[in-house]
């Protein structure tokens, strides 16, 4: 996608299709995708895309939120310090819903390492109405892709890096919060429920505003 170059095989019948766009030709590599698709005649639907995610009611109050956070990103090492200030500043002093939120393990023993020191470093958190904890893969030691797709099946808000599951949480039903760096503004996934931060904002805002797309979810925002 990010070449806007398609390439289409037919083995059976021994041709090849190749098409190219001008680099830059859409501003979303999304619009880049669909393109792609109408030059090969397979319908195609925007909307469709994010619609067949499973009904939340947002001001449920009777179940706990689920929140799941994923820092890791190809495009930059995530710092523990960061993460650990956000999300401490996203756990509300008193809250009459129980929140919950799993940290992603990742892919290697490096980044089930950085899980594990942003929990230690909540451990200090004293409203018992919130919890935080790693998910644990049900098969070997990292998370496979169809574990990932069943913990977002019963998330409501994914917080997260630019990568895999920025894209993979809006088409699930989630309100997805993305701290994206500078320059990947083509990837951005055109869905309402998904929101961008900018990693070079100050932190203070960054949690500021998350905690108005968390009062929607009857968690009261922090006043400081």
């Amino acid at each position: 996608l990010g070449a806007q170059v398609l390439v289409a095989v037919d083995n059976l019948q021994g041709w090849a299709y190749r098409d190219i766009l001008p680099t830059g030709y859409y501003d979303n590599y999304y619009d880049t995708f669909d393109y792609f698709l109408h030059r090969l005649g397979i319908p195609h639907n925007m909307e469709d895309r994010f619609n067949h995610s499973p009904a939340r009611n947002e001001n449920s109050t009777d179940r706990p939120l689920q929140v799941y956070v994923s820092p890791f990103t190809s495009k930059y090492d995530p710092s523990p310090n960061y993460w650990s200030r956000l999300l401490a500043g996203l756990a509300p002093a008193s809250s009459l819903r129980e929140i919950r939120f799993s940290l992603d393990p990742g892919p290697n023993a490096t980044t089930k390492r950085f899980a594990m020191e942003v929990l230690h470093s909540l451990g200090s958190q004293i409203n018992h109405q919130v919890t935080f904890e790693v998910a644990r893969p049900k098969y070997g030691s990292i998370l496979t892709i169809g574990e990932v797709f069943e913990i977002l099946d019963q998330t409501d808000i994914v917080i997260c890096a630019d990568s895999f599951t920025a894209h993979a949480a809006p088409s699930m039903g989630c309100t997805t919060l993305v701290v994206a760096n500078a320059g990947v503004e083509s990837w951005r996934v055109p869905c309402h429920s998904s929101y961008y931060f900018d990693l070079r904002t100050p932190l203070s805002e960054i949690i500021a505003a998350m905690c108005q797309i968390f009062s929607h979810f009857g968690i009261e925002p922090i006043h400081t």
